[in-house]
């Protein structure tokens, strides 16, 4: 009787043991993300960054010290090669100003072959929003006035986009409800594009894809403590070629689980989107239980990681990192990857954690 008990015994354990083999071999590999990322450069080597093609990057760093104006390298991906870009460096010199502006933003056309920052020119009451062109093989450089609400709540400079063909460059007018599109060929001209009214977006907001006519965003892009984990991001889609728009507006698509998103980044094609987000995952039959309502606890495992979906929902997990212990929550959107930027052909992404700047495969 006992060796038949201890014969059982064993041909349990040794079922229980191959279904857990079994099962372990049909879970997805571990992705962690920065054994799957490139070190691309540290914190002190930039403030900004952004793609100059799919195997260079421009990194912009201010000055530290009066005056203050705007440096830019190159490094080239191939060879990990750095080098200063000479013909912004007048441009941007010859722009210095007497106190830090870390506020401006720069924007690579998707052809690689031009530069869109802002910048504000003046002192006090008499400062003035300006836009600037450069062509990047040249430096040469068109200077042009933007709209009034450019300078925002006394902070911030608003955006420029490019849209897709790289002829084009947009600057939103939230305030007003309306989108203000200009030629490279003449910078001063403008075409006044109106977006539907009631879209609550914000200088944090980011308007994150413009092509010909599309507009995508989300209604918030970066954590706010204010809002934690009562206002995840919606996706808006508008047209920019009708005088009477329209706007889609619906819960922008996330992985399981999802407690915070900390910044979204649309693909240059505008059909997928890259979310940085804390994913507290806990199995299946745990959801089944809660909606039965039978109490069951599980200590929280979170999990800070890279997704891409796709506007219809379909995800991929491109790599994760287990946050730091912390007490209290908001630290975690500083444990979190941040600047998401796709390459021009899409199968790279960059992102800065803890400062440092990273890229990282797409598929």
């Amino acid at each position: 009787m006992r060796k038949r008990r201890a014969t059982k015994w064993l041909a349990s354990m040794l079922l229980l043991g191959l279904a857990g083999g079994m099962f372990a071999l049909l879970q997805p590999p571990e992705r962690l993300l920065l054994s799957r990322s490139t070190l691309v450069a540290y914190s002190d080597r930039f403030d900004q960054y952004n793609w100059q093609s799919d195997h260079a990057l421009f990194l912009f760093r201010q000055r530290r010290e009066r005056p203050y104006y705007w440096l830019c390298e190159t490094v080239d991906l191939r060879t990990g090669q750095f080098l200063f870009y000479l013909p912004f460096a007048q441009q941007f010199k010859d722009q210095s100003t007497a106190v830090a502006n870390f506020e401006t933003s720069f924007a690579t056309s998707p052809d690689g072959k031009w530069l869109l920052w802002s910048r504000l020119e003046g002192e006090g009451l008499t400062l003035q929003a300006i836009g600037c062109l450069a062509n990047i093989e040249t430096g040469h450089t068109e200077h042009f006035p933007l709209g009034s609400s450019t300078f925002i709540d006394s902070i911030r400079l608003n955006r420029l986009y490019w849209l897709a063909d790289s002829k084009r460059f947009a600057e939103p007018d939230l305030g007003r409800s309306l989108t203000t599109v200009r030629d490279v060929n003449a910078p001063q001209q403008t075409t006044k594009i109106p977006l539907p009214s009631g879209l609550n977006l914000t200088t944090d907001s980011g308007i994150h894809v413009y092509s010909e006519n599309r507009l995508l965003a989300t209604t918030n892009r970066y954590y706010n403590p204010y809002t934690y984990l009562s206002n995840l991001p919606d996706l808006i889609q508008t047209g920019l070629n009708s005088d009477a728009p329209t706007a889609q507006r619906r819960p922008l698509a996330l992985p399981n689980g999802t407690c915070l998103v900390a910044d979204v980044a649309f693909s240059p094609q505008g059909d997928r989107y890259t979310i940085a987000t804390l994913v507290d995952p806990h199995p299946v039959w745990l959801d089944i239980l809660q909606r039965w309502n039978i109490p069951v606890h599980i200590p929280s495992h979170p999990q800070v990681g890279l997704w891409i979906l796709t506007l219809d929902g379909k995800q991929q997990e491109i790599g994760y990192l287990t946050p730091e212990p912390t007490n209290t929550t908001s630290h975690w959107p500083y444990e979190m990857p941040r600047d998401l930027r796709w390459s021009p052909d899409g199968k790279q992404l960059g992102f800065v954690y803890k400062g440092d700047l990273y890229r990282v495969p797409t598929n």
